[in-house]
């Protein structure tokens, strides 16, 4: 009996909700993580050795792929080397209908060449217990204060990832309230994940300045036990005058 086959074409990897493009075939970055065992005897275990387990190594792996220079994601890789923090890796099989996400330290970044042609390869050291999941995330509403607030799309969806909130010319400060009940953590960045604030699901976050025709970026990362790390992108629009 055939059971067939599971393709990876279309799959991405993303940083901090971020997609990197440009990942070569058969270089998704699944960390070979390992338990090593350790001797327990004693002077009581005879001849035989007695065995236990070490912690869990969630492992490391290497990405790699042709250089885009301009490419938010490989921007955002090599800022990750720098930083010295940890961050999100995510790995979407379209196919299998699986997210698998951990996080991880960008401990090495190197540009490179092969057959003539301008490389990257990087190191992830993994940290944590990674999550393999068909679902993620749940997030039930996010709402903008404020008269006339208009969402685009108007309804938020599983898959949905980009937010777009317009407000109405006047308005000159704006909170976001999160709903998402399950979440084991709720944060929101305002320097595209280099630092985080912690939110409570269902109360209003602190004040946001808005200015008419200036769009104001947010990324909202929501955590929830057993399944992927959720990111949404939001942009608050208020309209100019």
């Amino acid at each position: 009996m055939s059971f067939g086959h599971i393709d990876i074409y279309g799959s991405t990897v993303s940083i901090d909700g971020t997609t990197i493009h440009g990942v070569f075939d058969d270089n998704i970055p699944f960390p070979a993580g390992s338990t090593a065992t350790k001797d327990t005897s004693t002077q009581d275990s005879g001849t035989v050795m007695e065995k236990g387990l070490k912690r869990f190594d969630p492992g490391s792996v290497t990405l790699s792929g042709n250089m885009i220079p301009n490419d938010a994601g490989q921007i955002a890789l090599f800022s990750a080397y720098t930083d010295r923090a940890l961050h999100t890796i995510s790995v979407t099989i379209p196919d299998a209908g699986e997210v698998y996400s951990y996080d991880g330290y960008v401990s090495t970044f190197v540009p490179g060449n092969a057959d003539n042609t301008y490389v990257f390869s990087c190191t992830i050291e993994a940290s944590g217990q990674p999550e393999r999941s068909t679902t993620t995330a749940a997030i039930t509403s996010i709402v903008a204060s404020g008269a006339g607030v208009v969402n685009v799309p108007a309804a938020l969806a599983a898959d949905t990832d980009v937010l777009v909130i317009n407000e109405a010319n006047g308005i000159t400060s704006a909170t976001l309230t999160v709903t998402a009940a399950a979440a084991s953590a709720i944060e929101i960045s305002d320097d595209d994940g280099e630092s985080w604030t912690a939110l409570t699901s269902a109360e209003a976050s602190a004040a946001i300045t808005l200015a008419a025709g200036v769009i104001i970026e947010r990324l909202l990362k929501v955590e929830e036990t057993s399944k992927a790390t959720r990111f949404v992108r939001i942009y608050i629009i208020r309209a100019a005058a």
